[in-house]
């Protein structure tokens, strides 16, 4: 059967980002004293934007001041957008890059393939790995990385090592961690000695590139205020207080007779602006109002109520992709009872209990914070010790489980805090 060339209309539908949504997100992801800053220099370099603020009164008002004396720092973002603007890209690669880096989730990882971004940007994939590698020679070094095993692989080859040998060791962590040297030198072809100098050096790297950087200075203030009626229901409202109201000077525009090309510009800048501020307002209130909704029983009964919740669930329930809620949650907070919570703290994995319900995995973590808190000094529990009661109390958790969640609430091992007791 002969082949022969034809052409062929087919019809689709995929969701594709415009510039103007582009800026939207990037201004939904900045940290609400980085935005302010930035609204207040906008302000200042087009005539037509006007910024509203209101005053707040509230018990707690050390905000107002503590926000118009802040000089906030330069966040991760930013420090990407003017490294690789050093950098010698092509224009569109440039530009590209500029928003990948408001891509990036809490620990540095930009999660979605080539692939995925060359289908939701409706870009050719080279230009996508052009833009990522970019990202990925700037500092912190392991930034822009898909997981575990490529950031610290790229850490290993700033170190001097060669690339395929370094992501030929990372892409079996769990063997060296494991110490399971007979398995990882089959694999790897490499001495045991050799697989045992390059996992002390693995673990002395970095696996979260973003978590020291600037943007955990900045301090969080919170741009929503959750609190009780007088009939004990939960109520959320916001402030611009913290962040103003964004407005066109319309009578500076009906004043002007026949604008030049540049009051134009500064008009669609400011449009522009306008609705980027208006999606981010209403996003965020709408990931709040889910938030609240489902966290109801950590506000009266305190963290051990909290409920598991992911970026993947609101966003099912939003109809919004997961990196929209993502820039949402990131670097947002909300005040509740003089106290000021992070957005993030409200997201949490679920654990499986042995009747068939769920746990969120921040309840599981307060939880071990407790039992190592009221243990004996002279008889610290083990991790083993600590999965055997979680298991009795019915939560199905392993002892690596246990101690991870020891490790991410910066807590030493047993063996650690029996030698602080000891007597000196």
């Amino acid at each position: 059967m002969a082949l022969k060339p034809n052409l062929r209309l087919k019809q689709t539908q995929r969701i594709a980002l415009t510039p103007a949504l582009r800026h939207a997100l990037e201004t939904l992801q900045l940290p609400t004293l980085v935005l302010r800053e930035r609204l207040m220099q906008l302000a200042e370099e087009n005539p037509l934007i006007e910024l509203h603020f209101e005053e707040r009164r509230t018990a707690n008002e050390a905000y107002g001041s503590d926000i118009a004396q802040h000089n906030p720092a330069e966040t991760l973002t930013q420090s990407l957008q003017r490294q690789v603007g050093m950098m010698q890209l092509s224009g569109p690669a440039l530009h590209l890059a500029r928003f990948l880096a408001t891509e990036l989730d809490e620990n540095g990882y930009l999660t979605t393939s080539d692939a995925e971004l060359a289908l939701h940007l409706d870009l050719p994939e080279s230009l996508i790995s052009e833009a990522v590698g970019a990202l990925q020679k700037c500092e912190p070094t392991g930034i822009a990385a898909r997981n575990l095993s490529e950031c610290l692989a790229l850490q290993m080859i700033e170190r001097g090592h060669d690339d395929a040998l370094a992501h030929l060791v990372c892409r079996h962590l769990d063997l060296l961690v494991d110490e399971n040297w007979a398995k990882a030198t089959a694999l790897t072809r490499l001495p045991r000695e050799r697989l045992i100098t390059l996992t002390g050096e693995i673990r002395k790297l970095s696996p979260r590139p973003a978590a020291a950087f600037g943007d955990a200075a900045l301090p969080l203030v919170p741009e929503y205020f959750v609190e009780f009626d007088e009939l004990g229901a939960l109520q959320v409202r916001g402030s611009h207080s913290t962040l103003p109201l964004v407005r066109l000077d319309q009578s500076l525009i009906q004043n002007l007779d026949q604008p030049g090309e540049e009051m134009a510009e500064r008009k669609r800048e400011a449009e522009a602006l306008v609705a980027a501020m208006e999606f981010r307002a209403r996003t965020v209130q709408r990931v709040i109002l889910a938030v609240v909704t489902h966290q109801h029983r950590f506000f009266r009964d305190g963290p051990s109520a909290l409920l598991p919740l992911t970026r993947a669930l609101l966003a099912e329930q939003l109809s919004l992709h997961p990196s929209t809620v993502g820039r949402a949650i990131a670097h947002k907070a909300i005040e509740f009872q003089g106290k000021v919570i992070p957005l993030s703290a409200f997201l949490s994995a679920a654990l499986a209990l042995n009747d068939g319900q769920q746990v969120s995995a921040f309840a599981v973590q307060h939880r071990i914070r407790g039992l190592i808190g009221d243990e004996d000094p002279t008889a610290p529990l083990s991790d083993s010790q600590i999965a055997g009661i979680l298991a009795r109390e019915g939560v199905d958790i392993s002892r690596r489980t246990v101690a991870k969640y020891r490790g991410c609430l910066k807590l030493p091992t047993s063996y650690q805090r029996k030698r602080r007791s000891a007597p000196r």
